[in-house]
């Protein structure tokens, strides 16, 4: 209808859409049948529109713009440089390391909307995946169920950080081991068992045969290390929040035996947008690249001071 108004005759329209001229005049037939009014006059200077025609054709015009600029947007989505990634993860995981990747990724995608926020736990965070509320989930285990597909990115060591006492040892350029006597008498500060059932306080406690003293529970991550130094207690924490802890003066000491936990990026199986597919890219990159994806373990006190 457009290309009729604005050619002013069908054999012109049909030329330019690449059609027949039937095949154009039965399709406006069609249309003027289905509205019940004559669209265009013809006369021998042309085809004109009609009343109906010209109330008809603005809103055509608009139709054809907004169908040419979603279409637009569908290809930019498509492309991965339109659309939205969103990110949660358990507030006790240590997601420094993860917004360097999230910063690369806006600069070279800055038409994707991002939004990081956090779950009560690494089950929240699945759930919220798996009810589409969110792209993916930073979790620190693997997930039961196999509607998840995983992306690794580091693996996190974890660190005792307790108040100096009469059984730590002085400040060295070495980290101390853990033994029964530095934390016989202390309290337990660690996590809701219930929203985090990982409890690497409770496995360092049985590993040296001794039993917190009494537990100090808390919700918020960032109020383990204050604890257990204002309460002379015992906090497991990832190694990051151990740096910042030994730079303010608390006393460090790694588990007899490692203790680490695998953190990844979980999506749904079966569904995943450009934009997600795009990071999880840069994520593989990033860790295949010459340059270090994560600080190395830390395996001197001289590591935590430098």
């Amino acid at each position: 209808m457009i290309a009729v108004s604005e050619l002013g005759s069908f054999s012109a329209a049909a030329t330019a859409l690449y059609i027949s001229q039937p095949a154009l005049t039965r399709r406006v037939a069609l249309l003027e049948a289905e509205l019940d009014l004559k669209l265009f006059i013809r006369t021998p200077r042309g085809v004109f529109l009609t009343d109906a025609g010209r109330i008809v054709i603005e809103p055509a015009r608009r139709a054809i713009s907004e169908t040419e600029r979603i279409k637009r947007e569908l290809d930019l989505i498509h492309a991965g440089s339109r659309g939205s990634l969103l990110i949660t993860g358990a507030p006790n995981l240590n997601l420094a390391h993860i917004g360097g990747l999230i910063g690369r990724f806006q600069q070279v995608h800055p038409e994707v909307d991002i939004r990081v926020g956090h779950s009560r736990s690494t089950a929240a965070a699945l759930e919220a995946v798996e009810s589409g509320t969110r792209d993916l989930a930073i979790v620190d285990s693997q997930p039961t169920s196999d509607r998840f597909a995983l992306t690794e990115l580091w693996e996190d060591d974890y660190f005792a950080v307790m108040a100096h006492g009469a059984k730590t040892a002085a400040r060295s350029h070495v980290i101390p081991t853990v033994t029964a006597d530095m934390i016989r008498g202390r309290p337990l500060v660690h996590m809701p068992r219930s929203s985090h059932p990982i409890e690497q306080g409770q496995a360092l406690f049985d590993m040296v045969g001794v039993e917190p003293d009494s537990r100090i529970e808390t919700e918020h991550c960032e109020l383990l290390v204050p604890i257990a130094i204002g309460g002379h207690g015992v906090a497991i924490v990832p190694r990051l929040q151990a740096m910042r802890a030994f730079e303010e003066g608390a006393f460090v000491a790694s588990p007899p035996e490692r203790m680490t936990a695998t953190i990844s990026l979980a999506r749904r199986f079966d569904e995943a947008s450009p934009s997600v597919m795009r990071f999880l890219r840069l994520v593989r990159t990033a860790k295949a690249s010459a340059r270090t994806f994560v600080p190395k373990l830390l395996e001197s006190a001289e590591s935590l001071a430098s």
